[in-house]
């Protein structure tokens, strides 16, 4: 399906991007402006939002510069580093939109594929998550075979996609129960696994890190600590439901000290989540 026919069925619908950002300054301007020009072949009515996780480097007056001149884009600065995955769920929080995207800021997944998934989502209409499947050789060899290891358990225990990754496009509904869901640290993919929805992939070929974008933030130990602390995330939620009466994601997100910029953040205080930030 092209870009011009999906813009002329659903260029009404509403689109949220949630981007996390760390250790990516050298990638938010191209990556922002690729992502304006995939989302016009979409839709008029969109927001993008950025999660700043406590980037220690230039990150910050980036993506100022680009909330100043771009009303369509938030920014969500995070007072302390909370992790990918946490800074993702900061960002559902705030995302209105009917449809909502998630990915990294690294450029290793083309925004250019963001249409096609969006078609996709609205064309299944009992699926309430679409994947970009990761393929390619973006990787060592040694990570690609732990990654599929780990995608595989995750398969067994939550049926997510054995090629999915953090870039996907979900409905309002899924987001809203990923909020609802126990407050234990978060892993995207196990969150989604709990909300009780059929999901796909669609195949995506996913570049490797540039070089001149620097090293990933992700070091052999901190790829091993994320994957238990997922797993056994996925265990105690489990747990936690069945048992009911617990603290939730936005509960979560309601104590993490933040400030927003951005022209949709002073009219609007979402969720609530506002009374432990700082306004604008």
């Amino acid at each position: 399906m092209t870009g011009g026919i999906v813009k002329h069925r659903w260029q009404q619908i509403t689109l949220s991007v949630v981007i996390p950002v760390y250790r990516n300054a050298v990638t938010l301007e191209p990556l922002y402006a690729r992502l304006c020009r995939a989302i016009a072949s979409l839709t008029e009515c969109y927001d993008i939002i950025f999660v700043n996780d406590a980037c220690p480097e230039g990150s910050s007056e980036i993506l100022k510069r680009i909330a100043l001149q771009d009303d369509k884009v938030s920014v969500i600065h995070l007072a302390y580093n909370v992790g990918q995955h946490q800074a993702i769920v900061v960002g559902l929080a705030y995302a209105v939109g009917d449809i909502v995207a998630v990915m990294d800021a690294d450029l290793q997944d083309p925004p250019e594929a963001l249409p096609s998934l969006v078609a996709a989502l609205l064309t299944a209409h009992d699926v309430g998550v679409v994947f970009a499947g990761r393929r390619g050789r973006y990787e060592s060899g040694v990570r690609l075979a732990t990654s599929f290891a780990f995608k595989t358990l995750l398969r067994w225990f939550g049926k997510v996609p054995r090629d999915a990754g953090s870039f996907c496009v979900m409905r309002r509904q899924i987001v809203e129960r990923i909020l609802a869901l126990p407050s234990v640290p978060p892993y995207l993919l196990t969150l989604l696994s709990l909300c009780d929805t059929r999901m796909m992939s669609l195949p995506v070929i996913r570049q490797a890190r540039p070089i001149w974008a620097g090293t990933s933030a992700y070091s052999e130990w901190k790829r091993l600590r994320v994957a238990l602390q997922a797993l056994w995330g996925l265990i105690q939620m489990r747990v936690m439901r069945r048992q009911g009466h617990y603290p939730t994601q936005l509960d979560r997100v309601k104590v993490i000290p933040f400030r927003c910029l951005g022209s949709r953040f002073t009219q609007l205080s979402v969720n609530s989540a506002l009374a432990s930030g700082e306004a604008p």
